[in-house]
């Protein structure tokens, strides 16, 4: 295992005190908030395909981390599916099928029945089920995850506020540290 030596990490409360024991997390590579060919003509494609490939790559590096490191967190690989609503022509759907398909053969197009089986509604016209998904409990995997970078070498100061950042010093109530580089989060 690398060390992780001279990194610090300060936390205004305790490690993942805002997450709940009750919530899941669904992690997807793809992006929910805007349509990819929206991303193809602002990107192009090249640069879009980049993009969403590393966000591919990152579930399988989270994925590789928490086997590797044992991390107790629920992860499992879960398919999931992103609909249209019925406002979303067909040509539209396919396209969306399409640029995912340049990415993973682990998609399928669904389309009226086979997505109201799917679904149990007929509320959606069309949708795009993938298998390049997963499910974890993030507070599990927040507090184990932490403990890992611990064992590292990681220095973890829980209850530390950070009061002031000047220049290279970070200020807090019991220290200041001098730093090369600094992570907000």
């Amino acid at each position: 295992s690398h060390g992780a030596n001279n990194i610090v990490l300060i936390e205004k409360n305790t490690i993942a005190s805002g997450a709940t024991g009750h919530a899941a997390g669904m992690l997807s590579a793809d992006p929910e908030s805007e349509y990819l060919h929206n991303f193809f003509k602002k990107l192009g494609e090249r640069k879009t395909l980049i993009f969403l490939h590393s966000q591919h790559a990152t579930l399988h590096t989270m994925e590789h981390i928490i086997k590797k490191e044992s991390i107790s967190c629920d992860f499992e690989r879960d398919p999931y599916l992103i609909v249209e609503p019925p406002s979303v022509k067909i040509h539209q759907a396919v396209e969306e099928y399409k640029i995912n398909k340049k990415l993973h053969n682990q998609i399928r197009l669904l389309i009226g029945k086979e997505l109201e089986k799917e679904l149990r509604t007929n509320l959606f016209r069309y949708g795009i089920l993938s298998h390049q998904g997963a499910s974890i409990n993030p507070l599990k995997y927040t507090q184990n995850l932490s403990n890992a970078v611990a064992k590292m070498g990681v220095d973890i100061y829980e209850n530390t506020p950070l009061l002031e950042q000047n220049g290279n010093v970070a200020t807090t109530p019991n220290a200041k540290i001098r730093f090369k580089h600094m992570i907000y989060a």
